[in-house]
């Protein structure tokens, strides 16, 4: 399940605007949406895996390649949990969420004068 809401998230991103008549701002919608369920989906499976028991890989599999997997395995859990979560941080600082626009700061510039 997880697999196919990574490559619709990546979908909403790389098909053209006008693609099967979705616009850029539906496309973009479908993104936003996608990536929280994601989120969800993933912090509910990293639950499961840290409250029951997996099975032992082989016993024949060298040290080497059952570090490597297990590594692999908790790298692909992180990437899973903190792009999405990233990516809702970014948007809701953007105002993708609620549809504001972030204001823009304003700076105070101090004018030196050079010479008299």
């Amino acid at each position: 399940m997880v697999v196919l809401l990574v490559i619709a998230q990546y979908a909403t991103k790389w098909l053209p605007a006008g693609f099967a008549s979705l616009s850029e701002g539906r496309l973009n919608a479908w993104h936003l949406a996608i990536g929280p369920a994601i989120l969800l989906l993933m912090l509910l499976r990293l639950a499961w895996r840290l409250t029951h028991h997996t099975p032992q890989p082989p016993s024949d599999l060298p040290v080497p390649l059952r570090l490597l997997s297990r590594g692999t395995h908790w790298l692909f859990y992180a990437i899973l949990v903190v792009l999405p979560a990233l990516g809702w941080i970014a948007a809701s600082g953007y105002g993708a969420v609620t549809g504001a626009k972030p204001r823009a700061r304003s700076c105070s510039r101090t004018k030196v004068r050079v010479g008299r």
